[in-house]
């Protein structure tokens, strides 16, 4: 939504960046396109052969953190939890982002049905067209036999995203190229590593394993700083396999995740300062996030931004155990690799893909729905948050269409709990403290707020009396 017109962008925004994905694959598999990718680019080092992939991984990175800090004003939140530090993000930096020149008709057209990703791009008179299903991609590209316009379009878009990703990765403005190469050797180096742990691991990929994987790639991206967000957005499917089973959820939770990471007693904290975060955010990702965590699934949906998809098959809803694992399926808990050589212990022995511990004893967020299961709650959406796809609501999913400003939705017969829509709202904009740069929605969401926090207070204070 940032890098669209909902988000005070342009539409073009998001389909330039949309096309230039497929388009860096095609390119990367010849020299000359390399060389043309390396140069629109403005790579530190010459793109190789196989990394167009990783490229591509690198290049996507940032959109979840800028989306998370997309707030009215400069702001060194999310730079500070995730990024290199006291850097501050400009007011709206995905439309910053977008500024850079993807807001422009480059001349590289998209066709087709986005949203079931079955579509084509075109630049220049059409003597380049990349044909996109699914995963899968192929095109007529000969860089050495390209059209004057064609190249100028490709560098131009090129040179677009690159502007747009320097939003994050040079917050500190002091990068004059984008340091791809660095980063991807390191990469490599820990992929090694990465490979001989799942040779012990059990059958079946957990949330655990992507998250992990995430987290190397911030400690990469700036190495002097951990914690904070993920990247990416998640749809959540309806299918029945992934609603609760208290009687199963009960047993795995006694079974498998109880009982912590062995003796506490002969443990000794000496975690330092500079880790100060370690303990929190990693805890709950390792442990609890099918509900939480939005890094497994991307490039689905009708507001398409990432390609290529993270799930093999169309039907997203019925393919979660490919994406997380067999239902129930144990992993390895955090301690050993993360938390004790911090200093950390008493973590959970067995990671929780599917967040059976959450379900269980707090209930799945269906059940807040219209059944007065939970009561006195306002959750507050953000639509400008890619957090906002694991979000409470009416209807069970973000919707596509919403009015501007704050939008109510009653979630209980009881009318005490509601769902909140904020259509220029962030990483929860409404908890900050108020600014004259406040867009509508945050000031009507701060009232309903209050509003709903003195009515509690009144009916509880009556009930006592």
């Amino acid at each position: 939504r940032g890098v669209s017109k909902l988000g005070g962008a342009t539409d073009k925004c998001r389909m330039n960046l949309l096309s230039a994905w497929p388009l860096i694959t095609e390119l990367a598999r010849s020299s000359d396109g390399r060389k043309m990718v390396t140069e629109g680019l403005g790579l530190c080092n010459d793109l190789r052969k196989g990394e167009g992939a990783e490229l591509i991984e690198y290049l996507q990175y940032p959109w979840f953190l800028l989306a998370e800090g997309n707030y009215p004003f400069e702001s060194t939140y999310i730079t500070f939890a995730v990024g290199p530090g006291y850097y501050p993000l400009p007011a709206w930096p995905m439309r910053v982002a977008c500024e850079g020149g993807l807001n422009d008709d480059l001349g590289v057209r998209v066709s087709g049905n986005v949203s079931d990703v079955n579509f084509s791009i075109s630049v220049g008179n059409d003597d380049l067209v990349v044909d996109v299903n699914w995963r899968d991609s192929q095109s007529n590209i000969d860089p050495s036999a390209l059209s004057k316009d064609a190249k100028k379009a490709i560098l131009r878009l090129m040179k677009g995203v690159k502007e747009a990703v320097s939003v994050w990765y040079n917050v500190t403005g002091d990068q004059t190229c984008l340091d791809f190469t660095s980063q991807q050797l390191q990469q490599q180096q820990q992929q090694q590593q990465q490979h001989q742990q799942k040779k012990e691991r059990k059958k079946g990929r957990s949330i655990r394993h992507h998250l992990l994987i995430a987290e190397k790639t911030r400690m990469l991206t700036h190495p002097k700083r951990r914690g904070g967000g993920s990247p990416r957005g998640v749809e959540e499917g309806n299918d029945d396999m992934i609603r609760s089973s208290d009687s199963n959820n009960v047993g795995f939770f006694t079974n498998s995740v109880l009982g912590g990471g062995g003796d506490s007693s002969s443990n000794t904290c000496s975690i330092t300062a500079d880790d100060y975060s370690f303990g929190c955010w990693e805890g709950v990702c390792c442990n609890e996030n099918l509900n939480l965590v939005n890094t497994i699934s991307q490039g689905l949906g009708a507001d398409l931004l990432y390609w290529p998809p993270s799930s093999p098959f169309r039907k997203t809803a019925r393919d979660l155990p490919s994406l997380i694992g067999p239902r129930f399926a144990q992993g390895p808990g955090c301690e050993g690799g993360y938390f004790k050589p911090k200093g950390l212990f008493g973590v959970p022995k067995n990671s929780d893909s599917w967040s059976e511990w959450l379900t269980t004893y707090y209930g799945d967020k269906r059940r807040v729905v219209g059944k007065s299961a939970a009561s006195n709650i306002v959750f507050s959406n953000g639509m400008l948050d890619p957090w906002s796809s694991a979000g409470v609501y009416a209807g069970g999913r973000p919707p596509q269409t919403y009015d501007s400003g704050a939008t109510i939705q009653n979630l209980t017969e009881d009318g005490s709990s509601i769902a909140l829509l904020l259509d220029l709202g962030a990483h929860h904009l409404d908890l900050f403290f108020s600014t004259d740069k406040d867009p509508e929605c945050a000031k009507e969401a701060r009232l309903v707020e209050e509003k709903y926090i003195q009515r509690w207070i009144v009916e509880h204070r009556t009930e006592s009396s």
